[in-house]
């Protein structure tokens, strides 16, 4: 890009997703030209959020939905609003939540998180339950004795941003809390299936706008229930108010959720496997890794991942040391790390431009083979 590369800034080659430290998603062409035509008139601000509120539920099946400043924003909001309901004394008092009769938000152990501050700002009280320790140490009989008459909502996380071996899944999470009349709130910021979440019955549902949808980077959406969305807006009066969404993010968004819905989402992800496949071919004699094509990651959600597992005894370096060579220099080069401490990195084909494509490649290899050679000739390659 001419304009980052004017201003001194590093290229990046991207094999890590849509991350927000990254820019997010490179919006899609229809969503650019949506923004660029909304920022040539007014409008009733209201009148475009009832707009997309109809959007929102025609894309995932919701009664209604809220558009947010990423889906960040959406979990506070959502918060907020199964707190204070609609009540604008209550909405105006947060985060001061003492004398509310609901003020507690339930949360197994292995989903707490640094996103829980945005939970924590709406002054709500994170009630944990459960064990991360293994299979069958957080089940619904916990959470159905954790749950009080001061609970708010039920949070769930779905995504990377958890602990998930031996979790509670979100379909128990909802019968357990359902069954005590309190409603769930799920944060699947990343998540490509916009209707699956809600189907299931979760009450309200937070997306990201600039991950799988390519739509803006600091947009989202909240969809559920009608009730709940009339007052996830209204928060709007308060909390929400420096979270707000410009008139050209709100249309970008909508042209995102309009094109997502009209994709070929199973021919998608056959294309992103055939380019697994292709990578992982042109990967193939890396020394000392063993390489496999992933359609699931390790926490069991879609995924199109090449996965490199690094025998660090036998390369004589580990895996985080091969992403920190990627890290310098210009390109840097960010993959997924965050299995690295066990000797695993992984490439998301999704955010990987073909023309960058061979740069990755003979980078992976002089990471993965300069170490061996610098020891022979008595140098250190650190």
């Amino acid at each position: 890009m001419s304009m980052y590369r004017d201003w001194g800034l590093r290229e990046v080659i991207n094999a890590r997703g849509h991350n927000t430290a990254l820019g997010s998603a490179v919006m899609a062409p229809e969503v650019t030209a949506a923004m660029v035509e909304a920022s040539t008139a007014h409008v009733l601000m209201s009148e475009l959020g009832d707009y997309a509120s109809t959007v929102i539920a025609r894309a995932t099946g919701a009664e209604a939905g809220c558009v947010t400043s990423g889906a960040a924003a959406g979990v506070a909001i959502s918060i907020a609003a199964c707190m204070t309901g609609t009540d604008l004394i209550r909405i105006e008092r947060l985060p001061d939540t003492q004398a509310f009769p609901k003020n507690e938000v339930v949360i197994q152990r292995g989903h707490l998180n640094k996103y829980m501050l945005m939970i924590q700002m709406t002054g709500a009280r994170i009630v944990p339950f459960g064990y991360i320790n293994g299979p069958g140490w957080t089940t619904e009989e916990q959470l159905r004795g954790t749950i009080t008459d001061r609970t708010a909502a039920v949070f769930q996380v779905l995504g990377g941003h958890r602990h998930h071996k031996g979790e509670l899944d979100l379909a128990a999470t909802i019968r357990a809390a359902h069954a005590r009349a309190v409603p769930v709130v799920v944060d699947a910021a990343s998540m490509p299936d916009l209707r699956a979440y809600v189907g299931m019955g979760a009450d309200l549902v937070t997306y990201s706008g600039g991950k799988s949808l390519l739509g803006p980077g600091s947009s989202g959406l909240i969809a559920g229930g009608a009730a709940f969305i009339k007052a996830c807006r209204r928060q709007d009066w308060g909390l929400a108010r420096p979270m707000k969404v410009s008139k050209e993010e709100t249309v970008g968004l909508i042209a995102a959720l309009e094109r997502y819905a009209a994709l070929d989402h199973a021919a998608l992800w056959r294309g992103w496997r055939a380019k697994c496949d292709a990578l992982a071919a042109k990967l193939g004699g890396l020394p000392h890794v063993e390489i496999r094509v992933l359609d699931r990651d390790d926490a069991g959600e879609p995924a199109a991942f090449v996965q490199l597992a690094i025998n660090e005894r036998a390369l004589g370096r580990t895996a985080t040391e091969v992403n920190e060579a990627l890290l310098r220099g210009n390109p840097t080069i960010r993959i997924r790390d965050y299995q690295a401490y066990v000797g695993v990195l992984e490439l998301d084909v999704r955010t990987l431009f073909p023309a960058q494509e061979q740069t990755l490649i003979d980078r992976l290899r002089q990471a993965l083979t300069a170490p061996a050679a610098a020891r022979a000739a008595g140098r250190d390659p650190r």
